[in-house]
């Protein structure tokens, strides 16, 4: 009986786990504007992260959140400890703190990046979520931003530990308006993914299409600027075998 009961609590807590959400947005990838820059670095997030170069600035991205709840919402920005680089940031209208130039720990120096929580945990829908910050006094720095409905996550400090952090779905999907060209030849459905120049392309395909098989190619053209988790949601809403990549 005493198995049983302790068996019961660790799926109960396996579920509980199983149903938090952490998900992570790039300010590089946000609608950077006229007074933003880009910035590189190897210890960001994605490689860069976004500087406000003046006061009054306006970032904004829109996501698809798959679960309603109570979301934290924590920013990894750059601190010198003068408290004036400061940012806000609002998601849905609904202000959920301040971030920027921070106190400095003990440990920290100036020009360090960290992890804030802002102050206010914000209740969201399910479906298009809209991220604004606004730089009243300019040029804070922004890195990622992580929204999870578990209060007891804590990002992780490094690069990689940040990037295991599930991208969040850009909205619209972008290649919600992209359609499959037509298909060559018949039999078993393949869709070819090629990188090379397209007319290599081709010659695959029309080798394949030979070979007895009914091929879609996707080409440079179709691939360029597409990310793998972009290519990933495209192939779900399509029933095709996956191809070879080249």
């Amino acid at each position: 009986m005493k198995l049983k009961l302790m068996l019961t609590g660790s799926l109960l807590l396996s579920v509980t786990l199983a149903f938090a959400e952490a998900w992570r947005a790039e300010a590089e990838d946000f609608k950077v504007p006229e007074g933003w820059q880009i910035g590189v670095g190897k210890e960001l997030s994605g490689g860069k992260s976004v500087a406000a170069l003046k006061k009054d600035g306006i970032l904004t991205g829109d996501y698809r959140l798959s679960k309603a709840g109570t979301y934290s919402v924590w920013v990894r920005t750059l601190t010198f400890g003068e408290k004036w680089r400061t940012g806000d940031l609002t998601i849905n209208g609904k202000k959920a703190g301040s971030f920027g130039d921070e106190p400095l720990k003990e440990g920290m120096k100036k020009g360090t990046w960290h992890w804030v929580r802002l102050a206010s945990p914000v209740e969201l829908p399910a479906g298009k979520i809209s991220v604004q910050v606004t730089t009243p006094r300019g040029y804070v720095r922004l890195d990622s931003i992580i929204l999870t409905d578990d209060t007891a996550f804590v990002p992780g400090a490094d690069r990689a530990a940040i990037e295991k952090v599930q991208a969040l779905p850009p909205f619209p999907d972008p290649l919600s308006a992209v359609r499959l060209p037509v298909p060559s030849g018949k039999g078993e459905n393949v869709l070819l993914f090629h990188g090379s120049r397209p007319w290599v392309a081709g010659h695959t395909a029309a080798f394949l299409s030979e070979s007895g098989c009914r091929v879609t190619t996707l080409d440079s053209k179709y691939l360029d600027g597409l990310g793998g988790a972009s290519i990933k949601t495209f192939l779900t809403g399509h029933d095709h075998a996956a191809g070879k990549s080249a």
